[in-house]
């Protein structure tokens, strides 16, 4: 084979050897092993993403984010797209969010449908990890976050409201749900 097709994967190599690319959480440089090169074993899901150059928009999940007691769409409480009080998520269809569970407790994000919040969570799957996209149906659910724990990235569907909830939070009060806006 030609030198042109070995001259990346040396490179790459001397790069991981040296320690190029740094520790933290911000995406690596360009000159970064990629994911083929690595199997799925090697990288936790949020590394893997950065190294795919996916930018998520973090939702935060907690009882420390203060309920909302009044919105277009209803109460909602306990999820905040910035790190403080909770508020109606709005998003660009298309984009990538993820859950980050910044309590001490386990909680959920899981797809309650488009039509308004049910009187009981509803979605069967809330305990698990299901689908990849955020959508006005219950096939969706980030599964049970442990504390200080990030959900998969997730891709918002098309233009919609979205209404999600914890499944193990629901039924306090103020139950645990929010409204993703898509537009």
């Amino acid at each position: 084979m030609k030198n042109w097709f070995f001259a990346p994967l040396g490179a790459a190599a001397i790069c991981m050897l040296a320690g190029c690319g740094g520790g933290g959480s911000a995406a690596p440089a360009g000159n970064a092993i990629p994911n083929a090169f690595l199997s799925n074993s090697e990288q936790p899901d949020a590394v893997a993403e950065a190294v795919l150059g996916d930018v998520a928009k973090v939702i935060y999940v907690g009882f420390g984010h203060k309920a909302l007691p009044k919105s277009k769409y209803g109460p909602v409480a306990f999820y905040a797209p910035t790190k403080g009080a909770t508020a109606v998520i709005t998003v660009k269809a298309n984009s990538k969010v993820s859950f980050y569970n910044d309590d001490t407790t386990r909680h959920t994000a899981s797809g309650l449908g488009s039509d308004g919040f049910p009187a009981s969570f509803d979605n069967t799957s809330g305990l698990n990890q299901v689908g990849k996209v955020i959508n006005s149906t219950l096939t969706w659910s980030t599964g049970s976050l442990n504390p200080k724990q990030t959900s998969i990235v997730f891709t918002v569907g098309k233009k919609g409201t979205y209404y999600f909830g914890c499944y193990f939070h629901y039924r306090v009060s103020p139950a645990m749900r929010d409204v993703l806006v898509s537009d």
